[in-house]
């Protein structure tokens, strides 16, 4: 009561304090319910706005014959709190599925919820929990995660992010059966493992079980002959030019539209930084353009000035600092630049509300022309400049201290713009036959190869097969490559 009294004093006005309270040491004469809750009348008065209840204790060792029970204690508390004394609470403990949250906070339980390992396994958590109950992305998603977030074709993949759900969805006297029913199957399982294990250890090494070569014996067994101690192939290190990846799994750039100017901003410090602490090996910068009018959106990232190099060599310090190796994505949008955010719809946006002059293999719109504007067919000029930018770029890249770089070859860019035919009509040396149309992509890629150290990794991103009759294809895609 006198340490919240004495920080009440201090703080200002506007900073919240609260606290958390383990409302029931789980023993015979311990701190109980109500005394959480007389505490919490008279801490009330004294400047505490908020009461985090928590049913762990931790104040003594585990003592079994000592035990009461302690299941969902934390609920009755907040319920009491919030009733009898009339402050914010929150429950920590036990909530992992959103239904179950919203329940909590619905009929009066507690005001909000805490969570700890729900967050670990999702930090997403929050977005998928809303597309989940139904709440339209304008309530409550970020606009850089919520077009894709919210689309529906994505739920079926995030039924996973909230298990246990099948537990803390159901009414307590159910729960109980549950554990009940699960605590006989655990000990039936457990006592037939005993008797394998031990039958299986006399048969197979007639009890010399300390014998190497017997206990690969009996693991085989156990395991259907696969051997346990090799390391499954996405979790195997990778290494291309020195550059060691730790494991299989990559994090794909994802245009977030965040950017200030073409800077990288905080959002996306904390947005990459963050996939390298969950172990992904590889962290790819979303597609940055090598041009001002390269951009996709204004709101995109940039490295066509040195400007650039600092705020993304404060990302590439971070992936590392977790593990992980920091790509980039050079792009450069062609005739689909120049268009709003994902959240905006997407469209063209006209020169007179801030849009800009698109540069394509040929003067074709990326769609109806009363929307898209027609882009100008690229000139041999146009061209050059278009390469040296890449070069450029990648010089930048190397100075912010990515070891992989990207480039951009897919998506209806402006070099999948030359590759297909659909969308290239040039009768010119970059037109035509297939060698023809992938010639801007061979030769970005050997402009940027030469400009690079040897130990920074080269690859591109491409669009395997437009999916239309007469357009790319896997075979053009094979050729591509050699």
């Amino acid at each position: 009561v006198e340490i919240t009294e004495a920080v009440a004093k201090v703080i200002p006005d506007n900073v919240v304090l609260g606290a958390r309270i383990t409302v029931s040491d789980g023993v015979k004469n311990g701190w109980d319910i109500p005394s959480t809750v007389e505490f919490a009348k008279q801490l009330k008065p004294k400047g505490l706005d908020w009461v985090d209840c928590s049913g762990y204790s931790g104040l003594t060792p585990w003592d079994p014959n000592n035990r009461i029970d302690t299941y969902a204690v934390q609920l009755s508390a907040s319920e009491r709190i919030q009733k009898e004394v009339g402050l914010v609470t929150s429950v920590i403990g036990g909530v992992f599925s959103p239904k179950y949250a919203n329940q909590l906070v619905a009929n009066g339980t507690a005001s909000m919820v805490m969570l700890g390992r729900a967050f670990l396994n999702n930090p997403h958590w929050p977005y998928h929990a809303a597309d989940m109950l139904g709440v339209q992305q304008p309530d409550l998603f970020p606009k850089h995660y919520g077009y894709v977030i919210s689309n529906s074709k994505f739920r079926d993949l995030i039924i996973e992010h909230f298990s246990p759900k099948i537990i803390d969805d159901t009414p307590i006297v159910f729960r109980m059966l549950i554990g009940l029913t699960l605590g006989i199957i655990y000990t039936t399982v457990g006592l037939l493992l005993m008797y394998w294990n031990s039958s299986l250890d006399t048969f197979l090494c007639n009890n010399t079980n300390n014998n190497p070569k017997n206990k690969q014996k009996r693991n085989r067994l156990r395991t259907g002959g696969k051997n346990t101690t090799t390391t499954p192939a996405l979790f195997t290190p990778l290494t291309i030019r020195g550059v060691t990846f730790r494991n299989r799994i990559c994090v794909s750039p994802m245009t977030m539209s965040a950017s200030e100017n073409g800077m990288a901003t905080d959002f996306h410090l904390g947005h990459l930084q963050g996939f390298a602490l969950g172990g992904a090996a590889l962290v790819v910068v979303e597609a940055t353009a090598v041009s001002p009018q390269g951009l996709i959106s204004p709101e995109d990232n940039g490295i066509w000035g040195d400007q650039h190099i600092a705020p993304l060599a404060r990302i590439v310090k971070q992936i590392k600092a977790y593990g992980g190796v920091a790509g980039i994505q050079l792009n450069h949008s062609g005739r689909k630049g120049s268009c709003k955010t994902g959240w905006e719809g997407g469209d063209s946006i006209r020169n007179e509300d801030g849009g800009w002059d698109t540069v394509a293999p040929s003067a074709l719109a990326y769609d109806s022309e009363s929307i898209w504007k027609v882009p100008k067919a690229a000139t041999d000029a146009d061209i050059e400049e278009i390469k040296r930018q890449f070069v450029a770029a990648a010089e930048r890249a190397v100075k912010a201290g990515f070891e992989v770089i990207q480039l951009h070859f897919a998506h209806g860019y402006i070099v999948h713009q030359f590759m297909s035919p659909l969308t290239n009509k040039r009768s010119d040396k970059y037109g035509g036959s297939l060698q023809n149309r992938i010639r801007l992509g061979v030769e970005i890629t050997e402009a940027v190869a030469k400009v690079i150290p040897d130990n920074v990794v080269l690859g591109a991103r491409i669009t395997v097969s437009d999916g239309v009759k007469n357009g790319w294809d896997i075979p053009s895609t094979v050729e591509f490559a050699k």
